[in-house]
């Protein structure tokens, strides 16, 4: 929509048509005709009085373009005193108060200088921009229509007089102003699209469609005001007419930006979705497609709350594919495109468009989360570590870039650097215990590695006090616990309710077998590491090494030895699981 001139521009043109209506005169350039409250013109002032006025009216000007308007202000007072009904001196006055902020003074003083010079337009349009400052636009139209109707070939005062009508809802009366300009100076894009607009507003859609008929008429190779024709066809669910529109568009120009979209939509709502597709495709192939539209139609296309819509799976992968093509130096089109691979597991996919997306902008926080959590699940411990270092640089106050370094530094076994970095970031968060348990439990973590068994317990209790169902720190906690041999009762409550929680986790049915093997019940540690197995753990060397352990200490001493060897096969470091297979005998971890 056309934009309310600022009052400094009025101003000057104000300034500009005194000065110049000033030069034109002779001597007695101020000695105004003005009419009197009884409709007769007063006689002329003494020839000293006029020069008076004349020298108190231009020093006033003088002072007011050299910046001090409190001057300024004082000498047009003073005209007022030699000739109170001189209107060039009111409206300078209103000009000033309107510099200060001063609006009810303004209106004030414009009323009176168009009561003593009623055919000034600038006056009149200096108090419709007052009223229009203070949202009284039925006001202000009223003098736009009265400025337009007296200066028919003025085409600004129509403008002005259709946007006051808009602004206060007047619209049939609007579209009713943008006739008449129609009518006086002829058909042009920017007033036809204004009045088709508010035919849309009002749901006109029969005048609208004559209004860009009208446009087709007289610009008939311009292939979107066929497109906006199609759109609007669609409105009244009149297809055929829709589509003729569309491929009309598409004929005068192929590349015309949002056609394939149009068509998308026209066939997705027929239930079309093979042909749909084919437009969708060639949307996201479009350069001149915005990638802001691109990206909100991938996301209401193939995201939903629960994840990827999985019958467009493999669709929303090559949209994605074209859509980093079309757009490779935009981080948005990488990043919404590693969000869909995140979602679909494709995790080592993920992690190559979001470095792109960081390479190309690196100012947004939550990529950066994106990038160090996918990081994490890989287990890119040396990666992680440099990148939330330069994530820490980036967002020295965001808390959670210092937990991931902690975690790297954790699995680095830089633990003492991973002490420092998790108490640093802890400081930082606020009102958010969950992230807080987070910082305690991994510091739990390192506690631990560093042998310091009293601030480890005391970390993970404090993360137990502020998330009482982390199923992590359930299942460390205990875990470790269990190795020591030490607050077992506690142990087994707080593994039995990770699993509770988390069920058929092989890790947490381990922890909780090996509670019980500590405390002597071989039987059900038996039974729970073959709910490990069977869950998902028969490829873990440490669940396998546990299940030898205790089919050991049943007395299955060969099919025991047969679970160390293929632990050992599986990779497992256990620093006794060697003796265990030469002597053939259980051997208790040192860490036990």
């Amino acid at each position: 929509m056309r934009i309310m001139k600022p009052l400094l521009y009025i101003y000057i043109l104000i300034f500009t048509t005194v000065w110049i209506a000033g030069c034109k005169t002779s001597k007695n350039i101020l000695a105004q005709k003005n009419v009197s409250d009884d409709g007769f013109v007063i006689p002329s002032l003494s020839e000293k009085a006029n020069l008076a006025l004349e020298k108190a009216y231009f020093d006033g000007l003088r002072e007011k373009y050299l910046g001090t308007p409190d001057k300024a202000e004082d000498l047009f007072r003073k005209c007022l005193k030699i000739y109170p009904k001189h209107a060039a001196s009111y409206f300078e006055l209103a000009q000033l108060f309107a510099d200060k902020g001063d609006i009810v003074n303004a209106e004030a003083y414009i009323k009176k200088a168009i009561e003593y010079d009623h055919t000034n337009n600038w006056y009149k349009l200096f108090l419709a921009r007052i009223y229009d400052i203070n949202g009284r636009y039925s006001e202000s139209a009223k003098i736009y229509e009265e400025l337009a109707r007296a200066n028919p070939k003025v085409i600004d005062y129509y403008y002005d007089w259709a946007m006051a009508l808009i602004y206060d809802n007047q619209l049939k009366e609007a579209a009713k102003v943008y006739d008449l300009i129609e009518q006086h100076f002829g058909v042009s894009e920017d007033i036809t699209m204004q009045k088709q607009k508010i035919h849309i507003s009002l749901n006109d859609i029969d005048a609208a469609i004559a209004d860009l008929e009208k446009l087709i008429k007289k610009y008939p190779a311009n292939g979107r005001y066929y497109q906006m024709l199609g759109e609007l066809y669609l409105r009244k669910d009149n297809e055929a007419k829709a589509l003729d529109a569309f491929n009309k568009a598409l004929e005068i120009n192929p590349k015309l930006a949002y056609i394939n979209l149009s068509l998308y939509e026209y066939y997705h709502n027929k239930q079309q979705e093979n042909k749909a597709a084919e437009f969708f495709q060639k949307a996201f192939a479009d350069p001149n497609l915005s990638i802001d539209a691109k990206v909100q139609l991938y996301l209401n296309r193939y995201f939903t709350l629960e994840g990827i819509k999985q019958n467009l799976q493999q669709e929303a992968l090559e949209t994605g594919k074209t859509l980093v093509k079309t757009h490779p130096n935009e981080a948005k089109a990488h990043t919404v495109f590693a969000d869909l691979l995140y979602r679909l597991d494709k995790n080592q996919e993920a992690y190559e468009e979001y470095k792109k997306a960081i390479q190309l902008d690196n100012s947004k926080a939550i990529i950066w989360n994106q990038l160090l959590t996918i990081e994490s699940t890989l287990e890119y411990w040396d990666t992680l570590y440099t990148d939330a270092e330069k994530a820490i640089e980036l967002f020295p106050n965001l808390p959670v870039f210092y937990l991931f370094k902690g975690i790297a530094a954790i699995q680095l076994k830089k633990y003492q650097e991973a002490v420092d970095v998790l108490n640093a970031g802890k400081d930082l968060v606020f009102n958010n215990n969950l992230l807080l348990a987070q910082f305690y439990s991994s510091l739990g973590d390192a506690y631990h590695a560093m042998g310091n068994n009293e601030l480890s317990d005391k970390n993970y209790e404090e993360a137990l006090k502020l998330d009482p169902e982390n199923v992590y720190v359930l299942n460390n906690y205990s875990y470790y616990l269990s190795l020591r041999k030490e607050k077992l009762k506690q142990a087994e409550e707080m593994s039995l309710k990770s699993n509770n929680l988390q069920p058929n986790t092989p890790s947490f049915l381990d922890t909780y077998a090996w509670i019980k093997f500590q405390q002597g019940d071989y039987e059900t540690a038996k039974e729970w590491l073959e709910k490990a197995l069977n869950s998902g753990g028969s490829q873990s060397p440490t669940i396998i090494e546990h299940y030898g352990d205790v089919l050991y200490k049943l007395g299955e001493k060969e099919k025991a030895l047969e679970y160390w060897n293929k632990a050992l096969e599986l990779g497992s470091k256990s620093p006794t699981l060697i003796d265990k297979i030469e002597k053939g005998i259980y051997i208790e971890s040192e860490e036990e």
